[in-house]
């Protein structure tokens, strides 16, 4: 949103919606929400401050991000994967642990937050982006942990349903422009 003069009017509302989902997908699943806005540059709003930092205005950093969102995918069902709730980052299994997890979300919700104006709105795509997160991660840990537990359904299918469920949300959230969709 502009004002009578083109600059950006720091309007948080619209920020609150998306952010959140981003934070709820990232609790799920660290890399993916980074890798989403990553696949959503050259459609993004020209205002969105984040296709200016250096990660996503590079190609190559564009590239590693979405690389990254992917391997996740891979790793989470790999059988020496800590649990998310963990507090410790596991570079060999590419897993953030609890620390990255909602780390990537505040970076991922501050780029939400940088397509509607100025720092009121970066900052509550942050908080917002990692309440969503904690939220996630401990609720979806617990949730699998039980469900798996109860039902008898191998931990593998309900993964497979996190990542289902996490493209959803960032297809929500982080909507990206298809050629279809340019005509």
């Amino acid at each position: 949103m502009t004002d009578a003069d083109g600059a950006l009017i720091d309007d948080v509302q619209p920020v609150i919606p998306r952010a959140f989902t981003v934070g709820i997908a990232s609790g799920m699943r660290s890399w993916p929400p980074l890798a989403a806005l990553a696949l959503n540059y050259d459609s993004a709003p020209a205002q969105a401050a984040w296709r200016r930092w250096p990660v996503f205005r590079s190609p190559l950093g564009r590239t590693l991000l979405i690389a990254m969102g992917a391997t996740e995918f891979v790793t989470d069902k790999l059988p020496g994967t800590q649990p998310r709730i963990a507090l410790t980052v596991q570079p060999s299994r590419i897993d953030s642990g609890l620390v990255g997890r909602l780390a990537f979300a505040g970076i991922a919700g501050a780029a939400i937050g940088s397509e509607h104006g100025g720092r009121n709105s970066i900052v509550a795509g942050a908080a917002l982006a990692v309440a969503g997160a904690i939220l996630t991660n401990y609720a979806g840990y617990f949730a699998r942990t039980a469900g798996v537990e109860a039902t008898g359904v191998p931990n593998m299918a309900v993964s497979l349903a996190e990542d289902a469920a996490t493209v959803a949300l960032l297809a929500a959230a982080v909507p990206v422009e298809t050629m279809a969709d340019r005509g």
